[in-house]
């Protein structure tokens, strides 16, 4: 039998400490986005992993809060799959695993509104305008 693909998942809510905790080997598999990622971490680990998402049908779910850090006027949960700042909502990205036994990295930073990139500052935008 093969070596599985899995998902790590980190949770930085402090830039200058991170991660805070970080959730692994939950099992990856083809088609999957990084929505359904989060939904099995927080099933395997229901304990320890809570998450709130906001749906705009635009940009389809965006992550509120986690494990009780909820998004503010200026600071807000941001995705990084294998350290690259996602431009797409939680539902919107999938995950492609490259090879047999590889492990993809999610990255929930807590960042402050005016450091995201352009791309991801007019999403933000565009999702405030709306609330």
């Amino acid at each position: 039998m093969s070596p599985l693909n899995t998902v790590s998942i980190q949770i930085i809510p402090n830039p200058s400490n991170p991660p805070s905790r970080e959730i692994k080997n939950i099992p990856w598999y083809p088609g999957m986005s990084a929505l359904d990622a989060m939904i099995v971490g927080d099933a395997m680990f229901t304990d320890t992993f809570t998450f709130r998402l906001v749906y705009r049908s635009f940009f389809g779910a965006w992550v509120d809060s986690i494990d009780g850090v909820s998004n503010t006027q200026d600071d807000f949960w941001m995705l990084y799959i294998d350290g690259t700042q996602s431009q797409k909502g939680i539902s919107e990205t999938m995950l492609s695993g490259t090879q047999s036994g590889s492990e993809i990295d999610l990255e929930w930073r807590y960042e402050n509104f005016s450091a995201l990139s352009e791309g991801a500052a007019s999403a933000m935008s565009a999702i405030r305008s709306n609330q």
